[in-house]
């Protein structure tokens, strides 16, 4: 068996799949040169590698020019932190301080932006295969007629979002210049459904996707006219108690988790959409987080601010609370997509405080 079914095998073993369930729901219901991919053995400690594009668009903003950095977590594993341009918001979007019933209309109301906030996905490196997570942005969506015929789409974002994507950071401008071709990836792992975590699948020539089920079936927010035409995910459930490596199932306080290869999970991480999920690789007695948008920023999980957008506040702070409990019990580095010391907490290894 080569490493590639190896990868599908051991993805299958634990993955419902379903059929013939199509996206449904609207912006508010209610509302990856080639090369071969190989095993990391690196003859040196864990070391960093910095790589920088030229980008002159906002040169005052911090770490602009960390598109691509690349860690060595260990002889065995190494991790891209690739950066697909930048988001602004609206400050409420960002965190909600207001009444429960007005916080979807005080984002479509407000007329200020956020700072520009980075937009990460992760490249992993591991003996057992190439992971991706999320796949970011693409350039096209700065195309008036990008969203088709959804019309409430495109004007909720258009209206919610500011992107700016620059052609060089789109996970196909990444993926060449660290020599991995597109089908060496052996699965793309999504956080959840929304846009500038999806649209990058355009560049991949339909690998295996790891989606989660509950986000397939209640989406919030995602705008499936995005969606290529050829998607056709596994759907990943969390319905069993699971161990995080050494961590025994009692201990794991997120009870289930999905083992995608050795010391590689999904976590369920709900509030910001339904099924919304996080990666959690655990290497060298240290777990690091893929966190999507559980939270904007590690500050916001802990001070317990929770966005705008987002499904079920209460299901926030329980995935809070959650992170907090693992980060006890276990050296926790904690990597939210939009969050601008994400890249800097992996170079650095810095765990989250308890």
């Amino acid at each position: 068996m080569n490493r590639r079914q190896f990868v599908r095998t051991s993805i299958r073993a634990g993955v419902s799949v379903s059929a013939g369930i199509a996206l449904a729901g609207i912006m508010f219901p209610e509302t990856l040169g080639t090369r071969e991919a190989t095993t990391i053995l690196s003859p040196s400690p864990p070391s960093t590698m910095l790589t920088t594009a030229p980008n002159t668009t906002h040169p005052s903003l911090l770490h602009e020019s960390d598109c691509c950095v690349t860690v060595h977590i260990s002889e065995r594993v190494r991790v891209h932190a690739l950066r697909s341009g930048w988001v602004q918001v609206r400050p409420p979007h960002r965190e909600h301080t207001g009444i429960e019933a007005l916080r979807l209309p005080s984002i479509l109301l407000n007329s200020q932006w956020t700072e520009k906030m980075p937009v990460w996905m992760w490249l992993i490196e591991h003996p057992d295969g190439t992971f991706l997570v999320d796949t970011g942005e693409n350039t096209r969506v700065h195309e008036p007629n990008y969203f088709g015929d959804a019309k409430g789409d495109a004007w909720v974002n258009r209206r919610i979002l500011q992107l700016d994507i620059p052609p060089e950071e789109e996970l196909e401008s990444h993926l060449q210049r660290l020599g991995i071709a597109e089908n060496k990836i052996d699965a793309v792992i999504l956080t959840h459904g929304h846009l500038d975590h999806t649209d990058g699948l355009r560049f991949l020539p339909s690998p295996e996707i790891l989606f989660p089920k509950i986000e397939w079936e209640k989406p919030f927010g995602v705008a499936k006219t995005t969606f290529p035409t050829w998607l056709k995910p596994r759907f990943i459930t969390h319905d069993a108690a699971t161990s995080l490596g050494e961590l025994p199932a009692k201990d794991n306080p997120f009870q289930a988790a999905h083992r995608i290869a050795s010391g590689l999970y999904t976590i369920p991480t709900p509030g910001h959409t339904f099924g919304h999920q996080s990666v959690l690789l655990i290497e060298n007695d240290t777990a690091y987080c893929f966190a999507g948008d559980v939270s904007f920023s590690e500050k916001q999980l802990l001070a317990g601010g929770v966005a705008g957008i987002c499904v079920s506040p209460d299901d926030a702070r329980e995935t809070y609370s959650r992170f907090k409990k693992l980060a006890g019990r276990i050296p926790l580095v904690y990597m939210p997509s939009h969050d601008v010391e994400s890249a800097m907490r992996l170079q650095e290894r810095r765990t989250m405080p308890v």
